[in-house]
């Protein structure tokens, strides 16, 4: 990427495209070629003119915002095509301006897992509409993130008078039925105020044979306009990723996002946290709400670090940037924490500046 620029995803989470196409490859070369590639992916979207920098609250996940997963029991509907026949009773119900990924998928799982489907089924589902749980893949499911909590209310109100829509999973807040869902659903697309951002239909893997002005898709009826984009860049920058806890040893894609900063990669486990003193008074002085609620007011730096380091374990990091000025790498996290108050927990964004030279994280900010 051009310096100062940001990545604000990057998915390599089950990604074969990724694996195949650099496991012999060294640090430097991944550096090189997965940048290379992100310049032309920004520039393929200029050329649908389509703003990379707009599409940020779509593509990260939100401290102050909401994620469902609408669930509509197939058998009662009597849809024979459902997906399309779903989303277009959806889709009205979005803001205009709105920004959203969207991804879809059926309650599958093997049939050895059909008792343990059932119980995370019923122990997180919000139910609207009464069900007869038959067999868990009867199910339809539709994930929506960057909600506030008026949205998610439309679109349970407005929904209800269907009597297949069954109800909805809260994945604001990591759950069980959060991790399953993150392994079986997959990116349908972005939806971006009155456009949908699809990867292209073809699987072709050269980029010049998409004819993406040719291209175009049943929801422009509904009156959206379709932008198609390369599968390859869509799976890499464009899909959105459940969060969930890193597969420590099984996952590779928290190294593949160190390595978009720089070619000398070590995982952040692998890291001391460095506070400053001054940056917990600062802390302490202007973020004192998050502070306090957090239960860190009388936390001591180490303290602190002890616990950012531990929670570090339990999400994807996001916002990847270079900024020259200041010569720093850096990215931001979410981490979860128990809180003091109604609601069992909250969340805190983190800024971490990433130095691997001396195998440490900086705290930037924290709020």
């Amino acid at each position: 990427m051009s310096k100062n620029d940001t990545i604000f995803t990057l998915n390599a989470r089950d990604n074969i495209y990724l694996e195949l196409s650099y496991k012999d490859s060294s640090p430097e070369e991944i550096y090189k070629e997965v940048n290379s590639v992100f310049d032309i992916f920004i520039e393929s979207l200029e050329s649908i003119n389509i703003d990379y920098r707009k599409l940020k609250n779509g593509l990260i996940p939100s401290k102050q915002r909401n994620e469902i997963a609408l669930i509509f029991d197939i058998p009662q509907s009597g849809l024979s095509v459902y997906d399309y026949n779903i989303l277009s009773k959806i889709f009205p119900l979005l803001e205009k301006q709105s920004t959203h990924s969207i991804l879809i998928g059926d309650y599958t799982g093997g049939h050895s897992l059909k008792h343990m489907l059932h119980s995370l089924f019923f122990e997180h589902i919000i139910q609207i509409n009464p069900t007869i749980y038959q067999y868990h893949n009867q199910y339809f499911l539709v994930y929506i993130n960057n909600l506030s909590k008026s949205m998610v209310q439309n679109l349970v109100d407005r929904l209800k008078k269907y009597k297949y829509f069954t109800g909805y999973f809260d994945l604001t807040y990591s759950s069980r039925i959060k991790t399953y869902l993150s392994t079986i659903l997959i990116p349908k697309f972005i939806k971006h105020k009155t456009t949908l951002i699809l990867p292209d239909p073809y699987e072709t893997l050269i980029i010049d044979e998409i004819e993406a002005d040719e291209l175009t898709c049943d929801y422009e009826e509904l009156g959206f306009k379709c932008k198609f984009v390369h599968s390859a860049y869509y799976n890499i920058f464009l899909s959105y990723k459940i969060e969930r806890k890193v597969l420590k040893n099984l996952e590779k894609d928290r190294t593949f996002s160190l390595n978009t900063l720089t070619s000398s990669v070590i995982d952040i486990s692998e890291c001391d946290i460095e506070i400053e003193p001054s940056k917990l008074d600062y802390l302490h002085e202007k973020k004192t709400n998050n502070i306090e609620r957090a239960g860190f007011l009388n936390s001591t730096t180490n303290e602190l670090a002890e616990i950012i380091k531990e929670k570090l374990e339990q999400n994807y990091i996001y916002n990847l940037s270079f900024l020259e000025n200041f010569n720093t790498m850096k990215f931001n996290i979410i981490i979860e924490v128990p809180r003091f108050g109604p609601h069992k927990l909250m969340k805190l964004l983190l800024a971490l500046e990433y130095k691997p030279e001396q195998r440490t994280l900086r705290l930037i900010t924290m709020y």
